[in-house]
C-alpha cells in the first residue's frame, strides 16, 4: 500500500493555501493513508534520509509531496491527475475528467489537447 505525506510550510509563511481536506478524505476512504506534516514533523520522520531533509529545508521546495519515502514533487501541491497516476487510482476516485471532444480536437483526461497526435 502506498504511503503519502504532504509537507506543508507553516501557514504564516505560505500564501497558496493548503492541500484540500476533501482530497485527503477521499484518499483515506479508498485505503490510502495520507499524512500532512510540518517541516519540523518531517525532520523527525525522515531523520535517516539526509538528502530528503536537505531538500525539505529549502523554503522554495515547500509544499512537498513524498510517496513511499521518495520526494515526488516540490514547490507546489500535487493536482488530482498526478495523484491518480502516482497512486494507480481510477480517475473517477478523485473526479478527474476523462475526455472531451469538439472542434476536431480531442483532449485526454489530463487536460492536454491533441490534434492528429500532435500536442497543441
Amino acid at each position: 500500500m502506498a504511503s503519502l505525506q504532504i509537507v506543508e510550510p507553516s501557514s504564516e509563511n505560505h500564501e497558496s493555501g493548503r492541500f484540500p481536506e476533501t482530497v485527503c478524505q477521499t484518499l483515506e476512504a479508498n485505503g490510502i493513508p495520507i499524512a500532512r506534516l510540518t517541516p519540523s514533523q518531517a525532520a523527525i520522520q525522515f531523520a535517516d534520509t539526509h538528502s530528503l531533509l536537505n531538500r525539505l529545508s529549502l523554503p522554495e521546495n515547500l509544499p512537498a509531496t513524498i510517496l513511499d519515502g521518495q520526494l515526488v514533487l516540490a514547490g507546489r501541491y500535487p493536482d488530482r491527475r498526478e495523484l491518480t497516476e502516482w497512486l494507480n487510482l481510477d480517475v473517477e476516485v478523485l473526479n478527474v475528467p476523462r475526455c472531451c471532444c469538439g472542434s476536431g480536437r480531442r483532449c485526454c483526461w489530463c487536460g492536454r489537447y491533441y490534434l492528429e497526435g500532435k500536442n497543441l
